[in-house]
């Protein structure tokens, strides 16, 4: 009877996973399998298609064949003229204002929906990152907290020591145990918040509920502008919010 648990623990801890990965990687799978992304990438084709489709009578199209027809007369075409043995016709609109305003307006969504494309890219860049950092600071302070429990648990050791050699007063000793004790509930409180963190992470890139990713120990570089007068006038050149407001305006 007491097989049947101990198979179920170990089929969910097969099921369960851990991924180490870099924060290159996580952006990368993560810009994968986004679902937000992937819809907003469904709507740019749609909108690629449209202007498409919307531009089709201002392109020139040919059309070949015969204008030879059976007749008990002289042979004619349809529009009158001798037959010939082989023709070609170019059929195209010159200008047409209300299919130009729509030629416009489909270009210029087209434009909203590959601006969206871009700001949904910065949400979940930003979002990964920050779940990423999280991760990587749980972690760290998990291990500062492992070694100073640790640390205690040989202070406690040594305090009771000198309890038992009369040197030190049992009062000593009981500090010392309160002292690991709230060490070991302090390790297990930033334990769940690792587990939390990375499961968080995890769901952000896709993965299973189960599934869990670690960051690497190797710090992350960033490039940062020169000054601030670089950096707001990079903000603004690249904000997407600010190309959808104007594209939005003129559409």
């Amino acid at each position: 009877m007491r097989i049947q648990p101990l198979f179920l623990l170990f089929a969910f801890t097969a099921a369960a996973e851990v991924k180490t990965l870099t924060l290159r990687q996580a952006l990368d799978l993560a810009l994968a399998q986004s679902p937000d992304l992937m819809m907003a990438r469904l709507e740019q084709q749609r909108a690629r298609n449209q202007v498409i489709v919307t531009r089709d009578p201002f392109v020139p199209k040919v059309f070949a064949g015969s204008g030879a027809a059976w007749t008990t007369g002289f042979p004619n075409s349809i529009e009158g003229s001798a037959p010939s043995i082989f023709q070609a016709k170019t059929v195209m609109s010159l200008y047409d204002r209300p299919l130009s305003y729509q030629v416009a307006q489909a270009n210029e969504a087209l434009r909203a929906a590959e601006i969206d494309v871009g700001r949904r890219q910065d949400e979940v860049v930003y979002r990964v990152a920050s779940l990423y950092l999280d991760a990587g600071h749980a972690a760290r302070s998990l291990q500062a907290a492992e070694r100073e429990a640790a640390n205690l648990a040989r202070v406690r050791e040594l305090v009771e020591a000198r309890v038992a050699e009369g040197r030190a007063l049992p009062i000593e000793s009981k500090r010392a145990v309160v002292d690991v004790l709230r060490a070991k509930q302090h390790v297990d409180s930033l334990s769940l918040d690792l587990t939390n963190a990375e499961t968080s992470l995890a769901l952000v890139l896709g993965l299973g509920a189960d599934d869990r990713v670690r960051a690497t120990e190797e710090p992350a570089s960033f490039t940062v502008p020169a000054s601030e007068e670089a950096s707001i006038e990079e903000a603004l050149e690249t904000s997407r919010e600010l190309k959808r407001l104007e594209s939005s305006m003129q559409s």
